[in-house]
């Protein structure tokens, strides 16, 4: 996107670049994409930025790459930094989202966006965050404004495991 909320889906498996769809959304900064393949669907997390409306929410749009619909939106008073797929099954995948507020949000994403898990993660914005499987069992990490980095254990609930402290320097991803 370039401020117009243009959002470009390309194959790359050849070496020819093919684009594949082009998606418009009401949207100047796209923060994180995600891909659900086997779904056929696209997340968009950003914001919205006008000289006219400064309240206006930040937004999550999950969209039909086929048909170019939005079939959910999710609005929020803080900004989606960062989002991962989590996948606790084989086939079936959540959403982890990193809040500028300092909360981590889990979301399942079929037809539309249900916010089943909230943790306030950390004191400052959550710059990044990453999903990885130990023995077939989802973690995440994520790193904050506050210099701290955090283990999560995301199983029913979302369990912090670890933290580190960085506090001469900020962290950058």
């Amino acid at each position: 996107t370039q401020y117009i909320g243009e959002i470009k889906i390309w194959d790359l498996s050849t070496i020819r670049f093919t684009q594949v769809s082009v998606v418009n959304l009401e949207i100047t900064i796209a923060h994180s994409l995600e891909v659900f393949k086997k779904k056929n669907t696209l997340v968009v997390a950003g914001e919205y930025k006008c000289w006219k409306k400064p309240n206006q929410f930040d937004t999550m749009f999950l969209v039909d790459i086929e048909t170019k619909d939005i079939l959910s939106t999710w609005k929020d008073r803080a900004v989606v930094q960062s989002t991962q797929k989590v996948r606790f099954v084989k086939g079936k995948y959540l959403l982890a989202c990193g809040f500028s507020n300092g909360f981590l949000k889990l979301f399942s994403c079929d037809k539309k966006f249900n916010c089943i898990r909230i943790v306030k993660a950390h004191q400052g914005k959550i710059n990044k965050l990453h999903v990885t499987r130990i023995n077939q069992h989802p973690f995440c990490l994520t790193e904050s404004d506050d210099k701290r980095i955090r283990l999560w254990n995301i199983n029913s609930q979302i369990t912090a495991l670890r933290s580190w402290n960085f506090p001469q320097k900020t962290i950058i991803g």
